[in-house]
C-alpha cells in the first residue's frame, strides 16, 4: 500500500490488493446518521462531497482500514 503526505495528515491511497477505507466516528458530531463509535465507509463520505481529511484533523474521525481477500485467494487451481 502505497502512503502520501498531505499538508495535515497522511492519505492512504486505494490498492489493488483489497484495502477498504473505513471510517470511526469519535466525536459527538453525527455524521449520516451514525453516532460516535459507528463506521462509514470512504465511498459514503465522498457520494456527498465530504472533506475527510477536515474531519479526521478536527477530530470527528479516525482511519480505519481493513483488508479483503481477493476473490482467487485461497481457491486450489
Amino acid at each position: 500500500m502505497k502512503q502520501q503526505e498531505s499538508s495535515c495528515c497522511p492519505i492512504v491511497i486505494e490498492s489493488q490488493f483489497g484495502v477498504k477505507m473505513e471510517y470511526i466516528i469519535i466525536s459527538d458530531l453525527k455524521v449520516f446518521g451514525k453516532s460516535k463509535g459507528e463506521t462509514l465507509t470512504k465511498k459514503e463520505l465522498l457520494q456527498d462531497g465530504i472533506n475527510i481529511d477536515v474531519l479526521i484533523s478536527a477530530g470527528h474521525l479516525e482511519v480505519k482500514s481493513t483488508t479483503t481477500k481477493p476473490a482467487s485467494e485461497g481457491v486450489i487451481k
